[in-house]
């Protein structure tokens, strides 16, 4: 509410200004054209090189799928082995 007493809808913080001139100028605004840089933990945003990065790493991938489907084989081979058959922690166990 103003000071002066009089509620005003459309009252602007600047009582120089008209509340028609307020309104038209806050419904005209555009966004800023520039944009902010982006902080990432407080560094700046590594700038985008178009280096290649899937070709040079599939090797890796796939070394990656093999390793995790051992480790799975594996574990699951121990989880039927005779000290985990019947543990009740065991997901396979009957």
């Amino acid at each position: 509410m103003p000071l002066n007493g009089t509620a005003s809808k459309n009252s602007s913080s600047n009582p120089i200004r008209s509340t028609n001139e307020s309104v038209l100028s806050q419904s005209s605004r555009t966004p800023p054209t520039t944009t902010a840089k982006m902080l990432w933990f407080g560094a700046r945003a590594i700038k985008k090189f178009p280096s290649p990065t899937l070709k040079p790493l599939a090797p890796f991938w796939a070394a990656g799928l093999i390793v995790l489907y051992g480790v799975n084989s594996a574990q699951d081979a121990m989880m039927a082995g005779a000290e985990w058959k019947n543990d009740p922690r065991n997901p396979h166990a009957k």
